[in-house]
């Protein structure tokens, strides 16, 4: 089991951490998964489960993608943030 690198408490902790990878991505020109990504993070003022969702859609894609742009390191955060988020989505009574 993969140890958790970035433990995410909050909806509003996961808000800011897709509103960092955003940052993130379009700082080192992946501009088009960092639209995906803060794109997500728009639908935290709405219901938790379409929040959970839309995040769960982004993250996953950097996760597939791996962009070579994203250290090891980050890497790693966003599979922990896929997993808490997967995990939270069920605990909502999500798909």
């Amino acid at each position: 089991m993969l140890m958790n690198p970035r433990a995410l408490q909050t909806n509003e902790e996961v808000f800011e951490y897709l509103v960092q990878l955003g940052s993130r991505l379009e700082e080192v020109g992946n501009n088009a998964l960092a639209e995906v990504v803060i794109q997500s993070s728009r639908f935290a003022s709405g219901s938790a489960s379409e929040f959970f969702n839309e995040a769960e859609l982004a993250v996953q894609q950097v996760v597939k993608q791996r962009p070579v742009e994203l250290s090891e390191s980050e890497l790693k955060d966003a599979e922990a943030v896929l997993a808490q988020i997967k995990e939270a989505f069920l605990k909502i009574g999500g798909a």
